[in-house]
């Protein structure tokens, strides 16, 4: 008979085990401490203002795209220019857009030249190029690469004010060192002319700011006001600067003390007398080789089939290039089709030619290529002529993308245009389509041997 310490345990030491049992550490209940509390809080604010930035670049870019337009070659030659004023030799993507509201350089890693749709016609060659001076400063400094950075600082830090607020100071800063960059490669004569561009600038973009997802060439009114005079004071060296300079700083003020103007509270077209306003159409846009020598509108004391035309006329003696203006539309609804864009025409005294055209462009790596072109080259009319109706037909490819279309003038003189048509015809109407040179299929005179 087996005893006491023949394998089972006493009384003794099954309380001696169940007491080490008892005393062995479980599994701790979980605790929500201050600090797993904060980091949690920071996570999620991380979290839910990197999907805000997310959402609005997709959507910035998303109404870019849809908005997206032919650029026009005007502004591809002016962009050609200024590269080569600041030796810049790879290329620069240039968009041209109804979604986007200023010039503005956007896109981390491929950034592009955003210029709104119509702002080109808008503006002077000489501002035209002071805009693209700012914006490729910006484009060759990398700014868009730097902001981002920035950004991400925001969200990383979105607990700390001073994060914000510095954030906000380097954005504006960033400005003032493109200004910087632009005028050290000016003459500091040409101070005030920079300065009259950034008004111009402002008022034909209505005071709009750029988006937050690109660096625009100003973000508000009071900020353009100190920038104003950041380049009134550039190298000043004479009195009639510093006097120019205060002027444009008047005039800043007085659009830094009015409000952005709505669509309801657009001005209407300035008027001579009561007849004949000093503004181009509404849908129409002015253009031109040299546009600010010419002045277009519309002129009701000249009524033809329509009791109101439109005209074009020479405002500087020996007028340089030609001016008028244009609209564009989408080829989509076109492809495939035979489209004629008429119009009765008047002249006087016409020194070259008044004319109507359209061409039809297709996209071509970054900027675009002409399909189709005729501008009644060898058949408008000149001089001083009573109204006739002139049309130019051209087909519509199934690659085409944009279709343009308009009246100008070349040299002095005035024109007036009545009861403009824009209309599908079928394809017994023959096109007026100008002759292009085919393509080669081989290079030649490699040697350069031949004269």
């Amino acid at each position: 008979m087996p005893g006491v310490g023949d394998g089972a345990a006493g009384p003794d030491e099954s309380l001696s085990f169940a007491n080490e049992v008892a005393a062995r550490p479980g599994p701790l209940p979980l605790r929500a401490t201050p600090g797993a509390v904060l980091g949690w809080a920071w996570m999620g604010g991380v979290l839910v203002l990197a999907c805000l930035r997310a959402a609005k670049i997709a959507v910035f870019w998303r109404s870019v795209a849809r908005g997206r337009m032919l650029p026009e070659n005007r502004l591809m030659r002016a962009l050609a220019r200024v590269k080569s004023e600041l030796s810049i030799r790879s290329e620069v993507p240039l968009v041209v857009s109804s979604g986007v509201s200023a010039p503005a350089v956007a896109g981390t890693w491929a950034p592009r030249i955003l210029i709104p749709a119509g702002f080109a016609g808008a503006v002077s060659d000489e501002e035209l190029h002071w805009v693209l001076r700012h914006e490729l400063g910006h484009w060759k400094r990398r700014d868009a690469w730097a902001l981002g950075l920035l950004e991400w600082a925001r969200i990383v830090h979105w607990f700390n004010p001073l994060v914000w607020l510095g954030a906000r100071a380097a954005r504006l800063d960033c400005e003032h060192a493109c200004d910087e960059f632009v005028m050290r490669r000016a003459p500091s004569a040409e101070a005030c002319a920079y300065g009259a561009a950034l008004l111009k600038v402002l008022g034909v973009v209505g005071g709009q700011g750029g988006s937050p997802a690109a660096v625009g060439i100003f973000e508000n009114k009071q900020q353009l006001k100190r920038r104003i005079q950041m380049i009134a004071k550039y190298r000043t060296s004479t009195s009639w600067s510093v006097v120019a300079g205060s002027g444009l700083l008047a005039i800043v003020a007085v659009l830094a003390l009015t409000r952005p103007a709505r669509a309801a509270d657009t001005p209407k077209p300035s008027t001579v007398g009561d007849t004949v306003t000093t503004s181009a159409p509404a849908g129409w846009q002015k253009n031109g080789e040299r546009a600010e020598g010419y002045a277009v509108g519309l002129d009701r004391s000249q009524p033809h089939v329509k009791p109101v035309s439109a005209y074009i006329k020479s405002i500087v003696p020996d007028a340089p290039g030609f001016g008028g203006f244009m609209q564009s539309i989408s080829a989509e609804d076109y492809r495939g089709k035979r489209v004629r864009f008429s119009a009765w025409i008047k002249t006087e005294a016409i020194e070259r030619s008044a004319n109507v055209w359209m061409r039809v462009d297709g996209l071509s790596g970054l900027g675009s290529r002409v399909l189709a072109f005729d501008n009644l080259q060898g058949r408008a009319p000149k001089g001083t002529t009573d109204w006739k109706n002139y049309a130019v037909v051209l087909d519509v490819p199934n690659e085409a993308e944009g279709i343009y279309f308009g009246f100008f003038i070349a040299g002095e003189g005035q024109a007036w245009f009545n009861d403009p048509k824009f209309e599908i015809v079928d394809q017994t109407v023959p096109t007026t389509k100008m002759p292009t040179r085919p393509a080669k299929r081989v290079p030649e005179n490699l040697g350069f041997d031949q004269s």
